[in-house]
């Protein structure tokens, strides 16, 4: 996991190698080959399930990381549905468009996303 010192930088750091492991040469057969995998035997869900646990325990430490420094409070649901999600899902679908610029807006989207929640959950009304 990323440990640039910045959550902006660590996410797009991290969204980066994400992308670039499912542009590689067998990442998006890899991913595809997973889900298909959805209705195997228990035993591969089981693994595909650890896999998931260590990485969501990975992001939770950089989000934690990123807490103590006093940055804006995120959980890995976060990462997972606004910055990971559109990686993984946009080339399944055969959507393209996922170069450094849209993953950093993901990232922004997403860290502008947990400012504003933590203002609202603070009494600070919505600014335009």
């Amino acid at each position: 996991m990323p440990d640039t010192g910045s959550l902006v930088r660590d996410l797009l750091t991290y969204a980066v190698r994400a992308t670039e492991s499912i542009r590689s040469p067998n990442g998006l057969a890899f991913l595809r080959a997973t889900i298909a995998a959805g209705d195997s035997s228990d035993e591969t869900l089981d693994r595909a399930r650890e896999v998931l646990v260590r990485r969501g325990e990975q992001i939770d430490a950089m989000l934690d990381r990123a807490r103590e420094r006093g940055e804006p409070s995120l959980d890995s649901t976060d990462v997972v549905d606004g910055i990971l999600a559109p990686i993984y899902l946009r080339p399944i679908f055969g959507i393209g468009g996922i170069d450094r610029d849209y993953v950093r807006g993901r990232v922004e989207t997403v860290v502008r996303g947990a400012v504003l929640r933590e203002r609202r959950a603070e009494g600070e009304p919505p600014r335009d």
